[in-house]
């Protein structure tokens, strides 16, 4: 029988100059809401006088996860430094949120103490910059569904590592870029044939990403999307096992497919 899995609570800090890209977001985190794998929590859920500095306190303490907007507005922001960021980083260590920086737009990310965080897109790549925003949100919301496993996971079992240090290690500066260099299309066969389908998508946007292949990496996201949503789907047992085999066959194919089109070194 599938574990089902708990809402989690997502805490989003932003810069009201920013509300574009936080209605964009809540757009993209539309079918997430829908399965009940999250519950979002901005100041627009404030109520008329209700103390808005504890309210925004208050959400941080209960939130698992909580998503940073970073832009030049967000990080010039005193409130959002001496309260928002200041206060997840304290829950870190108490509660084990999971804190992830969105880059919205150019801004000196790396100076800012969130730096030491893996960032979404990938890359840290600022949305803005993307010739194609909804490329840039669907690699955010593969991030987040990266990082609802890891806090579903910790949740049930605080004392067993995650099977994949790549789920694991998804909200800190770990990554697997170091390990590129081995990399090779029957390492990354091997995987697949050893049902490590998420570490070979990992690995295998990590070398596209370097290697520069818009197409390629456009495919990965793409896939990697699929097979999060997947997995959403059988942790909250809503796919049959027939069509769970069926999707799994889909995506194990399509992968195949991409390790082929690519120009290994």
């Amino acid at each position: 029988m599938a574990t089902k899995s708990k809402t989690t609570k997502i805490f989003i800090s932003y810069a009201h100059e920013d509300q574009i890209y936080l209605e964009r977001l809540l757009v993209q985190l539309a079918t997430l809401k829908r399965k009940r794998l999250i519950e979002d929590w901005t100041d627009k859920a404030i109520k008329p006088g209700e103390q808005w500095d504890q309210a925004i306190k208050h959400a941080l303490d209960q939130a698992g996860i909580v998503l940073f907007l970073v832009s030049p507005d967000f990080l010039a922001s005193d409130y959002i430094h001496d309260v928002e960021i200041s206060n997840a980083l304290e829950n870190l260590g108490i509660n084990q949120t999971l804190l992830t920086p969105i880059i919205i737009r150019p801004c000196n990310f790396r100076s800012s103490e969130l730096s030491k965080f893996q960032a979404l897109p990938i890359g840290a790549k600022p949305i803005s910059t993307y010739p194609d925003e909804d490329i840039a949100w669907l690699e955010v919301e593969n991030g987040l569904l990266k990082l609802i496993d890891t806090n579903n996971t910790e949740a049930l079992n605080q004392d067993v590592e995650p099977k994949n240090s790549a789920l694991s290690n998804f909200h800190t500066t770990s990554n697997l870029s170091t390990t590129l260099d081995n990399i090779n299309p029957q390492y990354i066969r091997s995987l697949i044939a050893q049902g490590e389908t998420e570490k070979a998508i990992d690995c295998l946007i990590n070398s596209v990403e370097i290697k520069n292949n818009e197409t390629l990496q456009n495919s990965l996201v793409a896939l990697s999307s699929r097979w999060y949503r997947l997995k959403s789907e059988i942790s909250m047992g809503v796919v049959s096992s027939e069509n769970k085999q069926l999707q799994n066959a889909r995506i194990t194919n399509a992968l195949l497919s991409i390790v082929n089109d690519i120009k290994f070194d």
